[in-house]
This record gives C-alpha cells, sequence and structure tokens, in this order.
C-alpha cells in the first residue's frame, strides 16, 4: 500500500502531468511506466555489470558500447531540458524496441511506444520524481501501479477522461477559420501557424473587436463556441447561433493548491 511521502511524491507528479496539459489518466499511467521501465532497464544492467565482474563472465547487454547514452543513469543529467527530450524521443524510445530480455524481444509489446510528453520542464520533473521511487524494495512496484489505477476511479467525476478526435469528427465537424481571418486575426496565425481550429481573441481592442467580428460572420458554419473569460457574444453581433462554454477548476491532488499558495505566502 503506497502512504507518507511515496504517495505524496505520486501524487505530485500525477499534478505536474495535469498542469504540463496530460490530463487523461489512462495516458498519464502509460508515460509513467515507459519512464519506470527505462529506468528499470538501466538497474537490471548495472546488476548483470556488477554479476560479470565477480563472476568474470560476459553478459548481453541491453545497452551495447555505443549507445550507453540511452541509460537511465546517463540521460537524467541531461542538460537543458530540451536536449533531455530530444534524446528521449529520438533515441530511448526507438531503443525500446530494439531490447531483448531472456532471450524475448520487447518489440510486439513497445512497438506503439511514443513519447507523449512535449514540455521540457514537465520531463525533467518526471524523471526526477520516478529517480527517486525505490522501485527495488519489496513490492513497491504493484503497490504504486495499485494506486496509480485507482485514481481512474475519480478521473471521470474530475472530467479528466478525453473523447478521442476522431471521435469527435465523427459527431461534429470543427471549421478551419484561417481563410475567413482578416486584419490583426489574421497577422496572429501568420504568426503563430500551429494554430487551427479555433480562433484566437487577442487584445479586445475596439479595432480588433471589429475585426474578430468580421471573421467570426465570415465563416461558414452553424454555430459558434465562446471559450474566453467574457461573453463575446454580448459584445459583438454574431449573425449565427452562439453558445458560451467554461472552464471549472478541478484538483489532481487534494492538497496542491494550497500548498503552492502557502508556498509562495512564505516566501
Amino acid at each position: 500500500m503506497i502512504t507518507g511521502e511515496l504517495r505524496n511524491q505520486v501524487d505530485k507528479l500525477w499534478t505536474e502531468f495535469w498542469t504540463g496539459g496530460i490530463t487523461n489518466p489512462l495516458m498519464v499511467i502509460e508515460q509513467i511506466s515507459f519512464l519506470m521501465f527505462a529506468r528499470l532497464l538501466d538497474i537490471r544492467e548495472t546488476r548483470e555489470e556488477k554479476k560479470a565482474k565477480r563472476t568474470l563472465k560476459d553478459f548481453k547487454r541491453i545497452f551495447p558500447k555505443g549507445k550507453q547514452n540511452l541509460r537511465w543513469s546517463q540521460f537524467k543529467n541531461v542538460t537543458p531540458a530540451a536536449e533531455m527530450l530530444r534524446l528521449m524521443r529520438d533515441n530511448v524510445f526507438p531503443h525500446f524496441k530494439e531490447v531483448m530480455l531472456n532471450g524475448g524481444a520487447l518489440a510486439e509489446y513497445m512497438k506503439d511506444a511514443q513519447l507523449m510528453i512535449q514540455k521540457p520542464n514537465l520531463l525533467v520533473s518526471a524523471v526526477n520524481m520516478i529517480d527517486k521511487l525505490p522501485l527495488t524494495e519489496g513490492d513497491t512496484k504493484g503497490d504504486l501501479y495499485e494506486y496509480l489505477l485507482s485514481k481512474l476511479t475519480t478521473a471521470g467525476i474530475n472530467g479528466q477522461f478525453r473523447t478521442p478526435r476522431h471521435i469527435i469528427r465523427k459527431m461534429v465537424e470543427i471549421v478551419d477559420p484561417r481563410p475567413y481571418a482578416v486584419g490583426s486575426i489574421k497577422k496572429v496565425f501568420q504568426k503563430y501557424p500551429h494554430m487551427e481550429e479555433i480562433l484566437p481573441a487577442m487584445g479586445y481592442g475596439r479595432k480588433q473587436m471589429k475585426e474578430l467580428e468580421r471573421t467570426i460572420n465570415a465563416v461558414k458554419c452553424d454555430l459558434v463556441l465562446i471559450g474566453t473569460p467574457i461573453d463575446l457574444g454580448k459584445l459583438l453581433n454574431i449573425n449565427k447561433p452562439a453558445l458560451r462554454v467554461r472552464y471549472e477548476l478541478a484538483h489532481a491532488a487534494a492538497t496542491a493548491l494550497k500548498h503552492e499558495v502557502m508556498r509562495v505566502i512564505k516566501r
């Protein structure tokens, strides 16, 4: 059973994923599992190295001479954070598919393994926390997974289950607003080309409000979803039905917000 400091570490790690943009609990568990697997491979390799030194018998390495940088003990210290992210994504995860354990290939099980963490700082936090977990003590791994799976029972209440994009597309078509953008709205799309299927409301100046109104009214759609802090539907003359959506804060860990607030107050 996970209790005390270990439980706090897991809760903190879960919160790190939440604030880092990964809120699907199944994906969080998957990514934690991959990182734990990477560390356990290095632990196994270290154990075999010590055994080989003691018995003077060689062994089949998980990390051959040219791939020592893919070991947990090596890449956990890589800086800057962006370089660690690149190494994990482009080298460590592809290496999972080449690993042989006890004569069996893991490729079949790891063929779809992907690093879904996109933020370097989140990866560093996750690596640092997993590095502190006592994975070699007793049945810690079993207790850890039991606790992680228990979080699935509350995930639906917190709204952490997301409808997959391909299911959304079956239910409703999201119109790309970029071809209809004018003025400063068009410039925002040009500056941030990765944005799609959303219409940014930037600044709220009088001129920009008019440009936003013109853009919305030009888009050929049946409904406009408004997700801005203020209700733009009361400020713009929109020529089609509009629905305002709201967002609420859900605590990923019971004491996380209080802890962060108190930490700032004590500075």
